[in-house]
């Protein structure tokens, strides 16, 4: 590495939000606008505070893929008490 460059770590996290809804975050994207589906709002007193972060890519859902926002909304909305998020961060 040389000097003034960063090294950029990604990763896959599983995110575990519990209690229900609302789960305090809001996505943008999908492929209906062609662009990765991504976190575009985390609420500050919200479940997903301190776990998700603006600009997540989001992966799966409850452990279905899905690509559009359409589809994430369902699956968001169809959870009971816990939301299990795959994120690339």
């Amino acid at each position: 590495m040389t000097e003034g460059s960063r090294r950029l770590e990604v990763r896959a996290l599983e995110v575990v939000l519990k209690g229900g809804s609302p789960w305090g975050f809001s996505l943008k994207g999908g492929a209906e606008i062609r662009s990765a589906l991504t976190v575009s709002k985390v609420e500050p007193d919200g479940k997903a505070n301190g776990l998700l972060e603006a600009g997540d890519i989001l992966l799966s859902i409850n452990d279905v893929h899905c690509r559009s926002r359409a589809e994430a909304i369902q699956l968001v909305k169809s959870a009971f008490n816990t939301l299990t998020l795959t994120v690339w961060r």
